[in-house]
């Protein structure tokens, strides 16, 4: 009898909870370098911004770790679109070191080697896919080889970090320039 009362009791519990009382969990994940790369829960997020140029949203997608993986790097990786978001599979652009321009697509890695000696590595080939964009969460794929460079002395790049099964699923924090209404 005791263990009915209870089992009801839990089925009560689990029938008056509403879809918006559940708390979602957001993360991004990767390979780096074929190792295992989690970013925190509360460094990956996403930001929009308006461009008059294109009169649309650009996005941005970032995630961040705090403990080194094997290799004794820590690192930061980012997504970028800019040119009015939507859903589907964006291929990156880029052929050198070079900044992201309007209608451009640029995946980024940021490391600290030991904690202390900075890169910064740019995608020369890769994508992100968005499979899900709402007024407030953003989410899909992304895979990509990424760069270092040190500008004006080797324009072949010194250093490629590979970043494969990437995921994301993250809040929009920020939207800025004009009201986002997801298309």
């Amino acid at each position: 009898m005791k263990q009915q009362f209870i089992l009801i009791l839990l089925v009560a519990v689990l029938c008056s909870c509403n879809d918006g009382e559940v708390e979602k969990k957001y993360f991004m994940t990767a390979l780096v370098n074929d190792q295992a790369w989690t970013s925190m829960e509360r460094l990956a997020g996403a930001q929009l911004d308006f461009s008059d140029i294109t009169q649309g949203h650009n996005l941005w997608v970032g995630g961040s770790m705090e403990v080194p993986l094997p290799d004794k790097n820590i690192y930061r990786l980012s997504l970028s679109v800019n040119s009015p978001v939507s859903k589907g599979k964006f291929k990156f652009n880029n052929k050198k070191f070079e900044s992201n321009a309007i209608g451009g697509v640029q995946g980024n890695v940021i490391g600290y080697k030991n904690g202390v000696d900075y890169f910064n590595s740019v995608t020369t080939s890769g994508f992100v896919e968005i499979t899900l964009l709402t007024d407030h969460e953003v989410g899909g794929n992304f895979e990509y080889h990424a760069v270092s460079y040190s500008p004006g002395l080797d324009p072949k790049g010194i250093d490629t970090v590979k970043v494969t099964n990437g995921k994301f699923h993250v809040p929009i924090v920020m939207v800025s320039g004009r009201e986002w209404n997801a298309p």
